[in-house]
């Protein structure tokens, strides 16, 4: 056994034993913050006969280094405030323990980051490329714990990174990994992918595969610009998913790549794309059969 070095207060009431790490805490403050420790140290009294420098032990399951956080946490309230988690899957996980012990403004906080950082909940932060950077691993992880932890405002936004970098004939994760996706999501992201694409060519993409003779009105050669949007369409579809989900497009390569599209259609496309991205944003969550955004907000208690 061995003292965790992080959380050891030498006037602690109790010793908290997970695997071979103690921790020692106020049994006071714990019991305050969470009622899963209330009722714990309340009503299933730590075993007598083992003790740790006179102070009860009670024994957790959970993983020593997670749980140093939601220690630190409980009993610092500005911890989590100034404490920057290195690691997007040790905040998932905390976000679990706080979940899991009912430690409600623990959970709050960290949910609020999760979308800060990493999942979208508006049409601005959706466009933000940034914030497709996590690896497929930790979409799925966030996947995994929005449905354990019933936050499901997390869901949309982390499926719909999961379509874009598997395919939806390859939504199987490598079996070395700790989160696999379930049949389910698989399911979803699967559909839920085939229906974005769909959505994505009537909407941001429609010039491109379902030009109308209004798309050309101010045009300067409806021929070669028909021509153009035909041959875009073709190195799109050779390029899904990444082709028709990237929510920015550098309008400067794609009239180098296009010559023969002149100017007023690439403007007028410009128009488009917007104005259907924004369409799929509001619609995202249906894609995945889940329900709208103000419900999952509603349901997720933000």
């Amino acid at each position: 056994m061995q003292e965790s070095v992080e959380v050891w207060y030498a006037d602690g009431s109790l010793v908290l034993r997970a695997g071979d790490t103690l921790f020692s805490v106020y049994s006071g403050i714990m019991a305050q913050r969470s009622t899963i420790f209330h009722d714990m140290f309340n009503t299933a009294q730590p075993n007598p006969t083992e003790t740790y420098n006179g102070r009860p032990v009670v024994e957790v399951f959970d993983d020593p280094e997670v749980l140093t956080y939601l220690l630190k946490s409980m009993h610092d309230h500005e911890y989590l405030e100034l404490q920057v988690l290195p690691k997007i899957s040790r905040m998932l996980y905390v976000f679990e323990l706080a979940t899991k012990y009912h430690v409600v403004y623990l959970r709050s906080i960290i949910l609020h980051r999760l979308l800060e950082r990493f999942c979208a909940t508006t049409h601005a932060q959706f466009v933000d490329e940034t914030r497709s950077s996590a690896s497929l691993n930790n979409w799925i992880l966030i996947a995994n714990v929005a449905r354990r932890c019933d936050a499901p405002i997390l869901l949309p936004y982390a499926l719909f990174q999961c379509g874009r970098k598997l395919k939806p004939s390859n939504l199987v994760l490598n079996d070395a990994s700790r989160e696999k996706l379930s049949q389910l999501d698989r399911a979803l992201i699967a559909d839920g992918t085939v229906k974005l694409f769909q959505a994505l060519r009537r909407t941001a993409y429609q010039p491109v595969y379902f030009p109308s003779s209004d798309d050309f009105v101010t045009c300067s050669s409806v021929v070669n610009c028909r021509t153009g949007f035909s041959r875009m369409a073709q190195d799109l579809e050779d390029e899904i998913p990444q082709s028709l989900t990237a929510r920015k497009v550098v309008w400067k390569s794609v009239r180098a790549s296009y010559p023969n599209i002149c100017a007023s259609c690439i403007a007028r496309w410009r128009v488009s794309f917007g104005n259907g991205w924004l369409e799929v944003w509001d619609k995202l969550p249906s894609y995945f059969d889940l329900p709208t955004w103000e419900e999952l907000k509603q349901q997720s208690e933000l």
